[in-house]
Formats: structure tokens, C-alpha cells, sequence
């Protein structure tokens, strides 16, 4: 799945969009030109926003739409130097005819969509952290002992490895976000 919302020439608000979809009869016509869409080299559908209603813009203006690879049109991967695992590349949509059955939600609801989507990629986001935060701290934890165990001065270590391995060093969110990350990866 791709998200695509970015535009060129909406800066910082990603709901400045210039991207239209005109309703005639039962089917969309889609044009625009979104950039740095997340997944978008490797998805099967993409969920792309436009507006409907230039007047109500970010108000009630912005619907989302879900189109499959096939129709649309996609660049190559961009160069990134971070979450690698996620490529990104542009989207173009010159003339697109989307059925009125593709429409996510109700028509102006975009602005809600997107939102909730964040939310739950924060979620996400947040899981992957606390996930690299308990490895460097189980990491360091393992370290310690060993230091400690072959230390020719072990009062020193072993008063660092004790509180590295119990008590406030502890992560005081990870008891709330184990199961969460648990959850979400299945182990």
C-alpha cells in the first residue's frame, strides 16, 4: 500500500494540494503529480488524495481514493539515506478514470482519512523505537555482566552492572509497549 498526498508545490501543509478529481456520471477523472510517496516502487494500491471541491479545499474539499498499480504511473525509486526498507517515489496521474466505488469514505472526507492514518503510523513508528531501544539497552546489560565477570577490579563493575540491570535504568515505558510491540510484529 502507498500513500500518496505530496506535492511539489505544497510545502510545509501537505493539504496545499493542486491534484483535482472531477466526478462525471459515476467515474473520477484524476490529475496531478504527488512526490515522496511512501511504498510507492513496490505497491499494489495506493491510496491517493485530490481535491473534489476546490472552494472547501482542506474544509471538506480533499477526498481519498484507493487505485491499483495499473492505473496509474510511477517514477523510479528515489535516493534516500533513512528507512530504506521503505522506498518512495512519484506518482503522476494524467487523466486517471476512477470508478465512484473507489472513493474511500464519503466525498471530502480525505482530510479525516489522512489523519487517521498518521496516527496509526505513529503507532507504528513508535513500536520500531522502543524495539531498537530495548536491544541497545539488553545489549549493554550483556556487556556489563561480561565486564564485570572478568574485571580484575570487580567492585567497581559490578556496582555499574547493577544498575544497569535493575531499577530505574529500566525503560519505564517498556512494560506498556511490549505487548504493543509484541502485537505488532506476531511474537
Amino acid at each position: 500500500m502507498a500513500n500518496a498526498i505530496t506535492e511539489a508545490s505544497s510545502g510545509a501543509n501537505a493539504f496545499a494540494l493542486r491534484s483535482t478529481a472531477i466526478l462525471h456520471d459515476d467515474t473520477y477523472t484524476l490529475n496531478g503529480h504527488k512526490v515522496f510517496c511512501t511504498n510507492a516502487p513496490l505497491a499494489d494500491a495506493f491510496v491517493v488524495y485530490a481535491l473534489t471541491d476546490v472552494q472547501k479545499g482542506f474544509f471538506g474539499g480533499i477526498s481519498a481514493f484507493l487505485l491499483n498499480r495499473n492505473q496509474l504511473e510511477t517514477g523510479p525509486a528515489l535516493e534516500k539515506n533513512a528507512l530504506l526498507s521503505s522506498p518512495a517515489a512519484e506518482v503522476l496521474l494524467n487523466d486517471v478514470k476512477v470508478k465512484i466505488t473507489q472513493l474511500i469514505g464519503k466525498t471530502g472526507a480525505g482530510v479525516s482519512i489522512f489523519m487517521q492514518s498518521m496516527n496509526w503510523e505513529r503507532t507504528l513508528l513508535s513500536a520500531l523505537h522502543v524495539g531498537s531501544m530495548q536491544l541497545l539497552l539488553n545489549k549493554t546489560r550483556d556487556y556489563v555482566k561480561r565486564l564485570a565477570r572478568s574485571s580484575s577490579s570487580p567492585g567497581i563493575n559490578a556496582e555499574f552492572s547493577q544498575k544497569t540491570t535493575s531499577g530505574p535504568s529500566r525503560l519505564a515505558i517498556f512494560p506498556a509497549t511490549t505487548g504493543l510491540t509484541n502485537r505488532l510484529c506476531g511474537c
